[in-house]
């Protein structure tokens, strides 16, 4: 477990496509994850394989490699208030980078700027051709959604849940944040560099 979310491999060998960033998850978030999971119910269920096309093996053989963490991970993180502590939430745990950071469906990696939305999701309602688009979360004054946000207003959307059933966010894990996480992935992602990029907002439909 821990090597397939530090390392992106497989207890096969075989490389996993890197759209969940946990890489840089500090060793004690690590444990407390996998120890978790050990006391959880065992399921007995099947899972289907993933199948693949002669594209897609081609993709997975030469482009996907694994991918480990950005230097060495920290054993423990001080929960505060800062940026830095922001940035730790939003790109190790809460993988807040992984859906609004535009990426190929292809290869699992970035196309875009870090944060400037983008990404078209289904609808978390599985209603056919109902989809939402991630919003650009930078500070840009045009396009950023939160860009006009108060440190109190962040807060409080993230605490009230989830208002839209066609949301894909995982609005009722995320609402357990502390005030503190909350305010420092605010500060973290208001000290971001301005990226203007108009993303659709609410539901879209095809």
């Amino acid at each position: 477990i821990a090597r397939s979310i530090r390392e992106l491999v497989k207890p096969d060998g075989h490389t996993m496509i890197p759209f969940m960033n946990y890489q840089n998850m500090s060793e004690e978030d690590l444990t407390a994850i996998i120890s978790y999971l050990r006391t959880t119910e065992p399921v007995k269920k099947v899972v289907q394989e993933n199948t693949w096309n002669l594209m897609g093996k081609a993709v997975l053989t030469f482009f996907i490699k694994p991918k480990g963490p950005e230097g060495t991970p920290p054993n423990k993180v001080i929960p505060d208030t800062t940026i830095a502590y922001g940035k730790y939430l939003a790109t190790a745990t809460a993988n807040c980078n992984g859906c609004h950071t535009p990426f190929s469906m292809k290869t699992g990696l970035p196309t875009g700027p870090e944060f400037s939305g983008g990404n078209e999701f289904e609808s978390a309602t599985l209603e056919e051709g109902v989809f939402m688009i991630t919003p650009n979360l930078t500070p840009d004054p045009e396009t950023g959604r939160i860009s006009g946000w108060t440190k109190d207003e962040f807060v409080k959307r993230f605490h009230d849940g989830k208002l839209f059933p066609e949301s894909a966010m995982p609005w009722g894990p995320y609402k357990n944040f502390s005030d503190n996480d909350l305010k420092a992935i605010y500060a973290y992602l208001m000290s971001l560099p301005a990226v203007k990029n108009e993303t659709v907002a609410g539901v879209i439909r095809k």
